[in-house]
C-alpha cells in the first residue's frame, strides 16, 4: 500500500489508517509510534492531539490533514 505523503493516494491511505487507529483509542488515549517512540494523546471529540515532544513530522502532517490541532504538552507555566 502506498503511504507516500507527497501523493494524493499515499496521504489518503495514511489518513484512512490513522483514522482507523484513532477509533480504537478512548478520549485522551495514548499512541506510541514505534518507529520514532513519539507519544500522542489523542482527543478525537475535540480534534486535537497532545505531543509532549512535538511529535513526528509525518504523523503530524496526517493529523493536520485530518483536521486535528497538534498541541505540545507544556505551556510556559509547565502545565498542560
Amino acid at each position: 500500500m502506498n503511504y507516500d505523503l507527497d501523493t494524493k493516494e499515499g496521504m489518503a491511505n495514511a489518513i484512512a489508517w490513522q483514522t482507523q487507529l484513532c477509533k480504537y483509542l478512548k478520549e485522551g488515549g495514548m499512541w506510541c509510534v514505534p518507529r520514532s517512540n513519539e507519544i500522542y494523546f489523542v482527543h478525537p471529540k475535540d480534534k486535537f492531539v497532545v505531543a509532549p515532544t512535538g511529535g513526528e513530522k509525518a504523523v503530524n502532517a496526517v493529523f493536520r490533514e485530518m483536521g486535528y490541532e497538534i498541541k505540545e504538552a507544556f505551556t510556559n507555566e509547565g502545565k498542560m
